[in-house]
């Protein structure tokens, strides 16, 4: 009877991932349980320790973040303190990987403009550099930046 009364009432909950604002206080939520729970006196969680945290896009969920935040209380110890190291050592830096790839697709784009609009002004770089909004200086370290080279190169 219970279960056909519980099925009539849908509960949507978004993912952890679209409820950033609340990991700090879920953290500390689960920092307070670890304390009373298992007795560890850690004292808090850094402030870089908190960024990461709400960088991490938790495929896990909250239980996940239970699961990250006891273990890391562990790891810190009695009077310790939940930092970003610690973090890291058991969920990574995410968001520097994600920043490094979007650099390298960045630089990817730039480098192949650069090359193409080299290539329509016959390596003429003061001209490329006008049509790619550099100073010829700029374009000159780019060039030399993403080892681009002409077999017919013009000045």
């Amino acid at each position: 009877d219970l279960y056909y009364r519980l099925k009539g009432v849908l509960i949507e909950l978004p993912p952890l991932r679209e409820r950033r604002d609340d990991i700090p206080l879920l953290a500390s939520y689960f920092l307070e349980k670890v304390r009373t729970e298992l007795g560890i006196e850690v004292t808090e969680i850094t402030r870089d320790g908190i960024d990461l945290l709400m960088d991490y896009p938790w495929p896990g969920n909250i239980r996940e973040l239970e699961n990250v935040i006891k273990s890391a209380a562990v790891h810190a110890g009695a009077g310790g303190r939940i930092s970003r190291e610690i973090l890291l050592t058991l969920i990574g830096d995410t968001r520097g990987t994600e920043v490094k790839k979007l650099k390298a697709e960045l630089e990817d784009i730039e480098k192949k403009r650069i090359l193409r609009v080299l290539e329509e002004v016959g390596w003429n770089k003061s001209r490329a550099a006008r049509i790619l909004g550099l100073s010829r200086q700029g374009l000159i370290l780019k060039i030399k930046k993403y080892g681009l080279t002409s077999t017919a190169v013009r000045q």
